[in-house]
């Protein structure tokens, strides 16, 4: 594309408007993105404390990037949040979540809405959790111009609606570069 990239500070600030300025009282609040955008988890994070809310990071592919940026000094916040990775683990935080839904902010897999992922699992009832009218949907990326993304996530998309959640897309800035 012509033209240039927009900094990460606007994703950033396009996160915190979505977070701060629609009313999340009570409501369950799930950010998805690229497992390896480590600056973005960052931000979710760091907001996430600020709604005084525990932060739980969900998914396999989630856990091993954020564990690989804190063995690189790159992230601070592991002691500070939840990192749920696997089955049992992930079923018995849902239920949880599920009952309390207000106290957390969920990072999970799901942005592309590919199937296996933590979104995908729980709209198709593989996980115990059940979205609620207006719970948030926050989409910190981009679909990957390619048809199985497109329909994967309009899939996804349309499942969310069918629940009446309030689904916020493309809260996000490219990570390539323009020429």
């Amino acid at each position: 594309k012509p033209g240039h990239t927009e900094s990460e500070s606007v994703a950033k600030e396009k996160l915190r408007s979505v977070l701060f300025d629609y009313d999340n009282k009570g409501k369950a609040i799930f950010v998805t993105m690229f497992s390896s955008h480590i600056a973005r988890i960052k931000a979710a994070v760091e907001f996430g404390s600020k709604l005084k809310r525990k932060v739980v990071i969900l998914g396999r592919s989630m856990a091993k990037y954020n564990i690989a940026a804190d063995k690189l000094k790159l992230v601070d916040y592991l002691k500070k949040i939840e990192l749920v990775k696997y089955g049992k683990q992930r079923r018995m935080k849902m239920e949880e979540i599920n009952t309390n839904r207000g106290k957390y902010l969920i990072i999970c897999t799901g942005g592309q809405g590919e199937p296996g992922s933590i979104l995908d699992k729980i709209v198709t009832k593989q996980l115990p959790f059940k979205f609620k009218q207006n719970d948030i949907v926050i989409f910190s990326c981009s679909v990957i111009p390619q048809e199985v993304n497109k329909l994967n996530r309009e899939r996804l998309e349309k499942l969310l609606e069918s629940n009446k959640v309030k689904i916020f897309a493309d809260v996000h800035v490219s990570g390539h570069g323009y020429s």
